[in-house]
């Protein structure tokens, strides 16, 4: 049966009167069981207060719980480990998860025992809050490292603290340095003692002091993907004068370092349904205007929470992505619309080659007839030859390297990272530069060229 939370709370009273006494305390009041009293009077010594009944709700079922537990206790008490491999919970809820487990088997062991020892029960009572206490203090203080990073950074959210470049880790280790300990610190950021004291040393006496916030902040809002180059071409874009060996130098010492990762490709080949074109483009990506080539395909992201494709249309003549479509499935309605979309931003007279592989999608009707329609040329690559196709593979190779592979998508759901993707697709249109095309976006090179935007 439930219990209100006066009842609850009488039952506590009157067992803290009795002197601990569980058996005492049932019979004077008639409820509840000696094990259901020593939850609620677990709860008030812990939070100074018992818990309604609507507040056991949780958004996790039982059988998640036990193997979070079972997980954590298999990476040997790895809170954080155990969180990044199941993709939930919290840190803060598995630990008190096991707190909680932890409670349960100590209450298990407790009803057979006739006698407690008082002295002993203060003792652990000592410890647990000694625990919580380094547990608060430990949150409070990475805290305010996200706080002083962000700041730093102008960046709210997304912050891994150890990923830092070691300069900010160093500014932010001096700005806190006076109320925590350098060495507890120095193991917050994962910073050798070495390396802090170089760059201490370093920012005194730094004749690129002014440089080095300003390449790390083009490196962190960029996706963490400009080379030297780009980062080079951007500073030369804000008015700033630098060679490019500073710019690397000073990428190096940061430890900015750009990340790749191999990929496996999405194939939607399912045999020859309809005439294949030919293949008109034969390895030329080159185009001299805009709508004179285009080429196209789809591309898979797999994630904890399913799978995601894309289906985009690319200019030959800047790499700009005319149209693209997001889904969770690869089929007829994704190419088609997108299709559609690209269509739609043709002037009057444009009708682009538009080269595919051989996926099913490029052969059924809905796609041939959009394309008769339109007055667009069909051109194919080869059958299983995907380097006909290499100027979309290399698109695909860039994004993924650049937003999708080194980062945990465990607790994105399918429409949140459409909508990251999406997100990436527009900055690499309007802001991601290229050295190909003199430093400048696509939109930015179309405007230079007087082509128009996207």
């Amino acid at each position: 049966m439930g219990y209100t939370k006066e009842q609850r709370m009488k039952a506590v009273e009157t067992f803290i009167a009795n002197d601990f006494c569980r058996e005492k305390t049932v019979r004077e009041l008639g409820y509840p069981s000696p094990k259901t009293l020593s939850e609620w009077y677990y709860q008030y010594r812990h939070r100074g207060r018992v818990m309604d009944e609507d507040n056991h709700a949780c958004m996790y079922s039982a059988e998640q719980k036990i193997t979070a537990i079972e997980r954590y206790y298999a990476n040997g008490k790895n809170v954080k480990r155990t969180c990044r491999e199941l993709g939930y919970p919290s840190r803060t809820m598995l630990v008190r998860w096991v707190m909680d487990e932890e409670r349960i088997r100590q209450m298990q062991q407790e009803e057979e025992v006739d006698h407690v020892d008082l002295l002993s029960e203060t003792e652990h009572l000592k410890r647990e809050v000694a625990l919580l206490k380094e547990e608060v203090e430990n949150l409070r203080l990475e805290r305010e490292l996200l706080l002083f990073a962000s700041e730093m950074l102008k960046k709210e959210e997304g912050i891994d603290l150890k990923a830092l470049p070691n300069c900010v880790k160093a500014m932010v280790i001096n700005a806190l340095r006076k109320k925590y300990e350098l060495s507890i610190l120095l193991k917050k950021l994962s910073m050798a003692r070495s390396s802090y004291y170089y760059q201490a040393k370093h920012m005194q006496v730094d004749k690129y002091a002014h440089l080095r916030q300003i390449v790390t902040q083009i490196f962190v809002e960029n996706y963490c993907i400009y080379g030297y180059r780009r980062i080079h071409a951007k500073m030369r874009q804000q008015g700033i004068v630098v060679s490019k060996k500073v710019v690397l130098k000073i990428m190096n010492q940061e430890h900015l370092y750009v990340s790749y990762a191999k990929r496996k490709k999405f194939n939607s080949y399912q045999g020859e349904i309809s005439p294949y074109a030919p293949n008109i483009i034969k390895h030329d990506f080159r185009a001299d205007k805009p709508n004179e080539k285009w080429i196209t395909d789809i591309t898979e992201f797999k994630l904890p929470a399913g799978k995601v494709y894309l289906s985009p249309m690319l200019d030959c003549y800047d790499g700009m992505p005319v149209a693209w479509k997001i889904g969770t499935s690869p089929n007829a309605e994704l190419a088609n619309s997108m299709l559609d979309a690209a269509i739609a931003t043709l002037p009057a007279g444009a009708k682009p080659i538009v080269h595919s592989d051989r996926g099913a999608h490029y052969q059924w009707d809905g796609w041939l007839k959009r394309m008769d329609a339109a007055g667009l040329t069909r051109s194919m690559s080869r059958r299983g030859r995907c380097d006909d196709n290499a100027a979309c593979e290399g698109f695909f190779g860039r994004l993924k390297n650049e937003m999708f592979y080194g980062r945990n998508w465990g607790d994105v759901s399918l429409d949140a990272f459409s909508e990251e993707l999406n997100a990436y697709i527009v900055w690499y249109i309007t802001k991601r530069i290229s050295t190909t095309l003199g430093g400048m976006s696509p939109h930015e090179y179309r405007k230079a060229q007087g082509s128009g935007g996207p």
